[in-house]
């Protein structure tokens, strides 16, 4: 189960920061977090600045830096798909060097559906995401692969309004684990 607290939220020069601690327990019952920094741009792009996160109670510890796109209102009903790349680089505890890792972001399109959460009916924008993840250590690239998968419905002039399960796979050092999210929706809005 995947629990979001919103920890802060201030303007700045682009938009709104906006910083989210997530909690979740995986498969295997070990809890783990992780702190994720979305930056909300007035030209309506989602920047996810990756954060921290942690597993546990502190035996696999990641901390980096990277950025993942959400797409803006103009460029969804056109993503068939639109691809993001970035590169990230952290450390995980145990590791003698900095891990360095290449992220694809694949978004797709599905058309225009109305999304009923907590908050209302709204008209919005079903976009299927997939991120692929692969780096390594000293040249090599195989210690860490993943795949993350799951659908976000944006609502003009709303932003994301539900963030629909999807799986997250990951092999780090050998060792792989899932993780199967639970939906997340928007509880309350006032325009």
């Amino acid at each position: 189960m995947l629990v979001q607290h919103i920890t802060s939220a201030s303007p700045n020069a682009n938009g709104e920061i906006v910083n989210v601690e997530d909690a979740v327990t995986l498969a295997n019952g070990t809890p783990a977090t992780a702190t994720v920094q979305y930056e909300v741009n007035t030209d309506g792009t989602i920047k996810i600045n990756l954060g921290t996160a942690q597993a546990g109670g502190g035996q696999a510890t990641f901390s980096g830096s990277g950025t993942l796109f959400i797409p803006n209102a103009t460029q969804v009903p056109s993503c068939s798909p639109c691809t993001f790349t970035a590169n990230t680089t952290g450390t995980i505890t145990g590791l003698p060097e900095p891990l360095n890792a290449t992220v694809t972001e694949t978004a797709t399109s599905a058309g225009s559906q109305n999304a009923t959460v907590p908050a209302g009916s709204f008209s919005a924008q079903k976009i299927h995401i997939v991120l692929n993840m692969s780096g390594g250590i000293g040249g090599t690239t195989s210690i860490l692969q993943g795949t993350v998968v799951y659908d976000i419905y944006l609502a003009e002039n709303v932003g994301i309004v539900e963030i629909s399960g999807g799986t997250v796979t990951e092999t780090v050092a050998g060792r792989t684990f899932s993780v199967q999210s639970g939906d997340q929706v928007l509880v309350s809005y006032v325009p």
